[in-house]
């Protein structure tokens, strides 16, 4: 239990130096707002504020003579200053400039430097235009990197290990100048994160309504954009997409109208004498207008007609009622382009002077309309390089830009172009009825900030929830250490016991003289009582010593149960009590079994020379021992019947059943051999000198029963633990295993943006000239970051890693599938469930058992999350990938298509799972991991990934194995006290042996024999019911069973009873039986 507390302890003192001072944490992730909404908030809540910026990256510096280069990976790169540090109480900070930089400890110990080196960082260059939506640049997909030297290193207590993550694993943190990184990320002075104290326990709520009260539009990279000539006031986004939160209040607005711009494929028109057309046209989408006040569509064009202008329409020799067509890409939820054709007819043709002022008005795409010439054109559709350098297009482009070639409705476009990154490019308001000033004031008193992600959390609550609902150390050392309890208890009971038998004469004259059995029995009720009280006080005391082993172990041994975690010790008054009073009350149980046995006998027989000797079976006792044979062989036939049926039934919960059906065993044995030695006793059986030893293991059926159950069980218990090991490395390549059958697993720092499949994206990543990846494919996952829910996170997650993956594709190879008769797990992500809820499953079984500890399926729990918007996203647990254990250990996992509509920011793939020839394996490992570097790339053996998973579990085996040699150990002391305690009390009757002729060597024999009989039948039985267990393990591929390590146990326990009982015979033969037999 005080491994518990230390546990508990070091978790605790690890979040609250994670986060400071730090209470409440508003994280908008990849949507940046503006730095001085910090400076309103302050003074609204009267609260301090402190923005920060960041962004995941890669840390650098070379060392050696010869500038080896040194590159950490998944770095967290903070944009801060001077603010960031008052959160953390102390005054002294580090210096943060365009040249100098801090990191924290851990990154300086990896990289092996301190202050004064050199280090250099790179980081993916952010966009305001999520790089998944449609037009968007791909240049803004390189990375930036920076050259510095180190100021200092951040110990824990500045923040240095400062995370919004309940994880105990410290992160890899480098602390750079917020202006610097502003600048170079081209976010100048615009941050993602905001962190505040609580101060006059101010409670988020509270602060999420101090935003309404102060927040802007232009927070969120909104603006109001004036056109006097056209007398139009345009609202228009950074993010170039209009949110749908903010169309649907925009367009609320009396005449409105909504603008949406595309760049389709081409525009051509099909006719007897063949086809014209150009390709790569801008069109744009307005709301019908009276008058053309708003644009150029009027109010009666229908929406399946399309207005020219007067180039297109010369291009096309087009005119009013001819047909023409546009091709165009759709987005798909997988980030395909899926090219389609709409038809059209000409509603008109507009001369160029009347649609000049367009060009103004139509949204900026970075890499699109700020280039010179088409064939410089870089953005993240599909193009035809050929069509791209068309002379007619060229020429338009140097004469007219990006001014649209064509107009259709507005109602036309959406249908066409709406993707889930918004449905609008603009709206647009006349200067005749609204002012800027007026618009700017709607939106900002309709728009939820909200919605835009400007929401605060309160990250410390989280925290500390995390660390209480963390697994319980202590009740996991309790049952790991419950046979060593038991096996202690039981010793208690024995010593106890033999102290009473000893006073067995004592009591008799006492019951004799007048006292009643209940005064006799108060008496030595008391007496348990001191040695109880006396020995629970040494035990609490010794406990703290115990505790300070325990977790120098966990340290320097048992590091896999702690994740590598550092454990302080620390102890909870109340537990020590808890702890001293549990053990005084169980020693108490213990020692009064034995008063009732002792104080239940008559006068006669504690009066007599046969201390503890068992009294034969007779009258009703005897007709009451049927009971003892019913039952046990009823748990035989009941084991035997889950045994038979498992096998029948194909195996399915083998495990468990065998389990149940060996501790059945187990316990059916221990009473059927207390029945074997009843049978033992009876007079006349055995009449030689064998005979004679095994009559008397049953003279003491009390004694030899606990010697047999102890052994049994502590044979039972860890060869039982160690049928439980697993070797994950086999069937690795198998679609049914844990690694779906997948060679590698890689996680970037930096999201890799293109499809590494196609021939494209090989090209962009310089994968295309070697023949080494013709047969290899690549599964690319989405990722939103949050709680790691597996096995090395000791918190308990709150809002658990989320990925979005493409079913087809797992589908397609049937992988991670057990059972291909069953319903696929993987199509259940694609199922419509009521309520607004998306369905997900767990990572594997372990993940939804221990990390999320939620129940999955038909009537699965339901996961809360924050979706890009700031709104509740509800993911109701469907299913679990069926192995224990997964390479997507710790996540949760939904539709691609979902995650990219509740999280359009999060674009490009950050883990990639990879099908590759066994044979090529170490060169296609090589091979991507430079070409991808820049992104901060690492990839592992799928296998690998699984066997840092399961090091807990056999950390854990291991502990047990430990504290269960230790409970056998106290088993084996309790043998050699049985065994001395029988031979001195029989030294009479070897006495009486001796002098009618039995010599030394005889009597030995016998005792030894008469012994090791009992530890025969404990260790016999342990094997057995162990073996019933182990079942399963044996059939399995995938078991490791250690049976080299299990023989030599069997071997080492057989050979350390046996010596238990020579040196208690030698002890307690080496004087002379002469004194004995006077006394007789």
């Amino acid at each position: 239990m005080l491994v518990g507390d230390s546990v508990r302890y070091s978790l605790n003192k690890n979040a609250l130096l994670r986060l400071g001072n730090i209470h409440f944490a508003l994280n908008s992730y990849d949507r940046y707002f503006r730095e001085d909404l910090a400076v309103r908030l302050e003074a609204e809540s009267a609260v301090k504020m402190v923005p920060a910026l960041v962004m995941r990256g890669i840390a650098l510096c070379r060392k050696g003579d010869r500038g080896d280069a040194l590159q950490v990976n998944n770095v967290q790169i903070i944009g801060v200053d001077e603010r960031f540090w008052t959160l953390s109480g102390i005054a002294e900070s580090p210096v943060l400039s365009n040249e100098s930089i801090a990191v924290n400890r851990k990154l300086a110990a990896k990289l092996g430097i301190a202050a004064g080196d050199e280090i250099s960082i790179r980081f993916g260059k952010p966009s305001l235009l999520p790089r998944d939506a449609p037009l968007s640049s791909r240049k803004s997909d390189e990375t930036v990197r920076g050259a510095f030297v180190l100021s200092g290193v951040v110990d824990d207590s500045q923040l240095g290990r400062f995370s919004l993550y309940a994880n105990q694993i410290v992160p890899y943190n480098v602390f750079v100048s917020l202006q610097w990184l502003q600048k170079n990320s081209l976010l100048e002075g615009r941050s993602n994160l905001l962190l505040t104290a609580g101060k006059n326990e101010i409670t988020p709520v509270q602060l999420n309504e101090c935003i309404k009260k102060t927040w802007n539009i232009e927070d969120i990279g909104l603006v109001i954009r004036d056109f006097p000539k056209r007398e139009l006031l345009q609202l228009e986004s950074d993010r170039v997409f209009l949110d749908p939160f903010i169309t649907s209040e925009a367009l609320k607005i009396e005449q409105s109208a909504g603008s949406l711009t595309y760049l389709v494929n081409s525009i051509y028109r099909t006719s007897d004498n063949g086809s014209l057309g150009t390709p790569y046209s801008f069109v744009e989408a307005l709301s019908p207008s009276p008058a053309g006040i708003l644009g150029v569509v009027p109010e009666d064009m229908r929406d399946d007609e399309i207005i020219l202008n007067k180039w297109m329409a010369d291009c096309l020799s087009a005119k009013s009622g001819d047909d023409v067509s546009i091709s165009y890409y759709e987005l798909t939820s997988v980030n395909k382009f899926v090219e389609k054709t709409t038809n059209y007819k000409v509603h008109a043709v507009l001369d160029m002077h009347e649609i000049t002022g367009e060009l103004d008005l139509a949204p900026r795409f970075p890499g699109l309309t700020d280039a010179e010439r088409c064939t410089e054109w870089d953005i993240g559709m599909p193009m035809d390089r050929v069509k791209i350098e068309d002379k007619a297009n060229e020429t338009y482009w140097k004469a007219y830009r990006h001014t649209p070639k064509a107009f259709v409705t507005l109602a036309a476009g959406q249908k066409m172009w709406a993707n889930r990154f918004g449905n609008l490019t603009a709206a647009r308001y006349s200067t005749q009825r609204y002012n800027k000033q007026q618009i700017l004031r709607i939106l900002r008193d309709t728009v939820d900030p909200i919605d835009a992600g400007l929401t605060f959390l309160p990250v410390r609550e989280s925290a500390l929830k995390a660390v209480n609902e963390s697994m319980d150390f202590g009740q996991l050392f309790v049952g790991m250490s419950f046979f060593l309890v038991i096996s202690a208890l039981m010793l208690t009971g024995l010593l106890f016991a033999f102290g009473i038998q000893q006073r067995s004469t004592e009591m008799g004259i006492l019951l004799a003289t007048g006292f009643t059995p209940v005064t006799v029995r108060n008496i030595l009720m008391l007496e348990s009582c001191l040695v109880a009280g006396a020995g629970a006080v040494a035990g609490a005391f010794l406990a703290t010593f115990y505790t300070r082993g325990l977790i120098w172990g966990l340290g320097n041994y048992w590091q896999g149960a702690v994740a590598g975690s550092t454990i302080f010790y620390h102890a909870q008054p109340l537990t020590v009590f808890i702890g001293a009073i549990t053990s005084f009350v169980c020693a108490m149980l213990s020692m009064l079994f034995s008063i009732r046995r002792e104080t239940g006998r008559t006068v006669h027989a504690l009066l007599s020379e046969y201390i503890g000797e068992d009294t034969p079976v007779k009258g009703n006792k005897a007709r009451g021992q049927w009971l003892w044979f019913v039952f046990p062989s009823a748990g035989l036939i009941i084991a035997a019947w889950v045994i038979v049926n498992s096998i029948t039934t194909g195996m399915h919960n083998a495990t468990e059943s065998f389990f149940i059906s060996g501790a059945l065993l187990l316990a059916s044995s221990i009473g059927l051999t207390r029945q074997v030695l009843v049978k033992w006793t009876s007079p006349g059986n055995f009449m030689s000198l064998s005979g004679l030893a095994v009559r008397n293991t049953g003279r003491r059926r009390g004694r030899s029963l606990a010697v047999v159950s102890l052994l049994a069980c502590g044979c039972f218990m860890v060869f039982a633990v160690c049928s439980m090991q697993m070797d994950v490395s086999a069937n690795a390549w198998m679609r049914f295993s844990g690694t779906g059958g997948f060679a590698l697993f890689g996680e970037s720092t930096i999201p890799i943006q293109v499809d590494i499949n196609s021939p494209e994206g090989r090209h962009k990543l310089r994968l295309d000239g070697d023949d080494l990846l013709n047969d290899v494919r690549i599964v690319s996952v989405k990722v939103r970051d949050g709680d790691d829910a597996s096995c090395l996170n000791l918190n308990r997650a709150q809002v658990s890693r989320l990925l979005g993956v493409d079913a087809a594709e797992f589908l397609a190879r049937n992988a991670f599938m057990v059972d291909e008769k069953k319903e696929k797990t993987w199509e259940l992500l694609n199922k419509a469930l009521p309520g607004g809820e998306i369905p997900g499953i767990a990572g594997d079984a372990d993940t939804a058992t221990w990390g999320l500890k939620k129940k999955t399926g038909k009537d699965g729990d339901v996961l809360i999350y924050r979706d890009e918007k700031g709104q509740q996203l509800k993911v109701k647990l469907v299913g679990k990938l069926p192995m224990r254990l997964s390479v997507f250990q710790g996540t949760v996992l939904i539709s691609s298509s979902a995650f990219a509509a509740k999280y359009p920011s999060e674009s490009g793939y950050r883990i990639f799972l990879v099908d590759a020839p066994r044979g090529d394996l170490k060169k296609v490992d090589d091979l991507l991991s430079q070409a991808l570097g820049k992104y901060g790339i690492d990839f592992i053996e799928s296998v690998d990934r699984l066997k840092e998973f399961y090091a807990v579990e056999s950390t854990y085996m291991s502990m047990f194995l430990v504290l269960g040699g230790m409970g056998l150990l106290l088993g084996s002391a309790g043998v050699l006290i049985v065994v001395l305690r029988n031979i001195l009390e029989r030294r009479s009757e070897l006495a009486l042996l001796d002098a009618v002729g039995y010599n030394r060597r005889n009597l030995n024999k016998v005792i030894l024999l008469e012994h090791g009989i009992i530890v025969c039948i404990g260790l016999a039985i342990g094997c057995i019911a162990s073996f019933a267990a182990m079942w399963p393990s044996l059939q399995s591929q995938g078991s490791n069973i250690p049976v080299a390590i299990m023989l030599f146990f069997i071997i080492a326990i057989v050979l350390l009873q046996f010596i238990c009982i020579g040196a208690s015979i030698r002890i307690a033969m080496h004087s002379s039986l002469v004194a004995s037999l006077r006394n007789e």
